[in-house]
Parts: C-alpha cells; structure tokens; sequence
C-alpha cells in the first residue's frame, strides 16, 4: 500500500482500487466510460472488467455514482474509490 498527499486530497492504492480521502470540503466531477460495457480481449483474450466508482465506501451513506458526473459535492473526512 502507498500513500501520498495531494493538494486538498490523500491518495491511498490499494491493490486494484483506490481510495481518496477529501481533506476539506470540495466537488467531484468526472467524464468516465466503460461502467456498463466492459472492454474487450483481442487476440483470443478474457474480456476486462468495469470500472466503478463509490462515493463514501463501506459505510451506511455509500453512494454508487455513475461515470459521466458533475459538481458531486463531498465534505471534508469522505472517501471517494474507484
């Protein structure tokens, strides 16, 4: 596991996801693709996975987000995961 501070947000990788922890109050916006449809393998390959992306991870007020967002506001203390 890494960790390191990046402006306003700590950025922890963790294997195959990882976790930022907003540091003070701020807004996530993002333009992702391949939510639903996953890439596919070439040459006689294994199809890859979705992406995903969880607003406040592994606690009661987690929030699935879609890939194409806007302005999504997170107080100082949330995660976001992708």
């Amino acid at each position: 596991m890494s960790t390191e501070r990046i402006g306003a947000v700590v950025r922890k990788e963790l294997r195959d996801f990882r976790r930022n922890r907003f540091l003070v109050d701020g807004t996530y916006s993002c333009e992702g693709e391949r939510q639903t449809d996953p890439p596919r393998g070439v040459f006689g390959g294994w199809d890859g996975l979705v992406a995903s992306c969880r607003k406040n991870p592994d606690t009661p007020r987690e929030q699935e987000l879609p890939a194409k967002v806007t302005g999504i506001p997170f107080l100082a203390g949330e995660f976001i995961e992708f």
